[in-house]
């Protein structure tokens, strides 16, 4: 084709004749081709009745391809040309008789029926034949991003074609070419793409597939390549900077735990890599093993029901996979414990042929930041055992209402970074002293998991994902509902009472992250928490007064730092202040600092603390016709930040706490209009 690009009305006869020019494939084989089948179907049912159009470019210098052609097939004696095609596909509100000149209105920047927001996606085609889909990035059809519905993994896919600029949201997608790539090469190429943790380009099939060889390789030509084992696969992970692990699912056939580990990572932001066993059903019923193939699980579906079960991950009746095989979001349904083949688009079939297949999975391979470090299970162990040993204390304590109950609970267990979690906390109107959260310092991978009862989140906790296995890594209680304070109390008292009797002389339950829980419930409250809790936070004051400073000093007004019930005897407060005010403070250690301020001198509360940081303050001042003493928040310098109710609260503390035992024989009242 002598022109650089073109436009039509996508029809797969058209859209296969274009492909057979450029990749000089056959197009009965085109026709035929599995994956081929698969996009059209694709499309047709998930944008039915839509009026779709593709637009080509004939020449189209795409990176990866360049790679592999500098690796492999420039040293070809065919003359495979270096360049690719790239079609891109949008839909239209409107069918129109001209949709050249339509795009002519869109390169020129005018209003036109092809528009950027109707962008749907594109495709690399490589110049070579049979296995031509370099890239696919099209639009899924899944537009939820609820974990506990349906979930798919999603990154941006940006491109620019003759300078205007378009994106979908989908995972890129790419088949085989069986020379520099197998399905496992594909699958780590989906992974890449897929995963948060990569920036910048992707890398070649070639470069894939060399990263799965160890450097001293001398058993085997890596092209063409015959296909990569478990081994290789976390090789190759492991050269890109992942902590590769896997489980093997081939003798013990465990689809609940296989689920769990799907529904944690996944819905957590990470793809996995699943290797399986492809089978066809036989004519005599029977099934005939095809061998073994290797897909990219980036999303799943799960139904809402929260019976009888201690995952919410056992839910999940479906995966979403990248599977070269077909194509892009192909549906594995689960349904009576089967990896079915179908294509989810309102809940009807593909005519693909694939009713007499079936995935059995072999191993699950996951590649995570080299330091997340303490696994999943340990932290599943973890909350069931909690929960089955305070069910089991409560029974000894004939609560049996209660150890049902608990017994009932379902864990959503989900990795996350600090920032998202504290994103949570903060939008959250459930969760109260949200400050407190918010401002704990956390590493920055957590595991936190979410106790469900009939659909309800009760109450998370908080584990350090990047601490060594075996560390006292349970950080932190986070109430989610109305009940949290009864498991709260529940936890308290089994971990003082249970303590001496069970936990202690086991060293199973030390093993764990139990005994980090039970630790937590434990300890009481620090004398800087107490302190907190009962005048306020430590803050510097907020301004420091020229009235307040000579020779570069702060003055010091203080009479008297109380901290003893005898101090009283020490000092006794003046009722007969003219022209002056008592001033008062509690300062970093929890003293009560008092001083006289001059009412015209400006000389405040930074002079009873040296202008170090304290709590509450205010005034102190004696009403004569009721014979007692107001005290008031009034320190514009250190109260000025607390919410009304805090005031109040700081207040009468210091009242019940400080004036009242310090100074018996006088009364004290909080001031009414605060």
């Amino acid at each position: 084709m002598d022109s650089k690009y073109g436009i039509f009305k996508y029809n797969i006869d058209v859209f296969s004749t274009y492909i057979s020019y450029q990749t000089n494939t056959p197009l009965s084989y085109i026709r035929q081709k599995q994956q081929i089948v698969y996009f059209d179907n694709y499309i047709n049912k998930v944008f039915k009745n839509k009026i779709i159009v593709f637009i080509y470019e004939n020449e189209y210098i795409d990176k990866q391809y360049l790679k592999d052609y500098e690796t492999y097939y420039a040293s070809c004696f065919q003359n495979y040309k270096k360049v690719c095609s790239r079609v891109h596909f949008f839909e239209l509100e409107k069918d129109t008789d001209d949709y050249l000149l339509e795009f002519k209105k869109l390169l020129d920047n005018k209003s036109s029926l092809i528009k950027k927001e109707n962008y749907i996606g594109h495709i690399v085609i490589r110049p070579i034949p049979k296995t031509f889909f370099a890239k696919i990035c099209i639009k899924s059809f899944i537009n939820s991003t609820d974990r506990l519905g349906k979930f798919l993994l999603k990154k941006s896919c940006k491109v620019s074609l003759f300078g205007i600029e378009l994106s979908t949201d989908s995972i890129a997608f790419q088949e085989q070419d069986r020379i520099l790539s197998a399905c496992a090469t594909t699958s780590l190429w989906t992974f890449y793409h897929a995963s948060q943790q990569w920036c910048g380009d992707l890398p070649s099939d070639s470069e894939i597939t060399k990263s799965a060889y160890s450097d001293d390789n001398g058993y085997g030509r890596e092209f063409p390549t015959n296909g990569l084992s478990t081994e290789m696969i976390c090789r190759s992970l492991s050269k890109y900077n992942y902590a590769s692990e896997y489980f093997d699912f081939s003798k013990q056939k465990n689809l609940n735990l296989l689920k769990e580990y799907i529904f944690t990572y996944c819905s957590s932001g990470y793809p996995l890599i699943l290797g399986i066993n492809v089978k066809r059903k036989k004519s005599n019923g029977k099934y005939k093993n095809l061998g073994l193939h290797a897909i990219t699980i980036i999303g799943y579906s799960m139904t809402q029901d929260f019976q009888n079960s201690k995952s919410t991950a056992h839910n999940i009746n479906a995966l979403y996979v990248h599977d070269d095989r077909f194509g892009p979001y192909l549906k594995i349904d689960l349904t009576n414990d089967k990896f079915v083949v179908t294509l989810d688009e309102n809940n009807t079939l593909s005519p693909i042929n694939t009713d007499d297949e079936i995935y059995e999975p072999d191993v699950l391979i996951l590649g995570l930041y080299h330091k997340i470090r303490v696994p999943y299970i340990k932290i599943k162990d973890s909350c069931i055992g909690l929960i089955e040993l305070v069910s089991d204390y409560l029974k000894e304590k004939d609560a049996n209402d209660p150890a049902k109950l608990l017994e009932q609970f379902q864990w959503d267990i989900q990795l996350k970074e600090n920032n998202q979690i504290k994103s949570d906390i903060r939008n959250s109107t459930i969760i109260e002293n949200k400050e407190y959260y918010l401002t704990k310092s956390l590493p920055k991978y957590l595991w936190y998991s979410i106790a469900y009862f009939e659909g309800t989140a009760v109450f998370g906790m908080l584990f350090d994902a990047t601490d060594i296995e075996h560390g006292d890594i349970f950080l932190e209680f986070i109430p989610l509902s109305k009940y949290s304070k009864n498991i709260v109390e529940i936890f308290k008292v089994y971990s003082d009472e249970y303590f001496q009797n069970k936990i202690s002389n086991n060293i199973t339950y030390h093993n764990g992250y139990i005994w980090g829980i039970v630790k937590y419930f434990r300890e009481n409250e620090s004398h800087e928490e107490n302190l907190c809790k009962l005048y306020g936070y430590l803050k510097i004051p907020n301004k420091i007064k020229e009235e307040e400073l000579s020779d570069n000093k702060i003055l010091n007004k203080r009479e008297i730092r109380l901290n003893s019930e005898n101090d009283y005897e020490k000092f006794k407060l003046d009722k007969s202040l003219e022209n002056e005010v008592y001033i008062w403070v509690i300062d970093k250690d929890g003293f009560l600092c008092i001083g006289r301020e001059f009412k015209k001198s400006n000389q405040g509360h930074p002079t009873l603390t040296d202008g170090m940081p304290a709590r509450v303050g205010g005034e102190l001042i004696y009403n004569y016709e009721d014979k007692e003493w107001i005290v008031n928040p009034f320190s514009g310098r250190y109260s000025s930040e607390y919410t009304l109710s805090d005031k109040v609260k700081y207040v009468e503390n210091t009242i019940k706490y400080k004036f009242q035992v310090f100074f018996p024989d006088e009364n004290f009242k909080i001031e009414e209009n605060i």
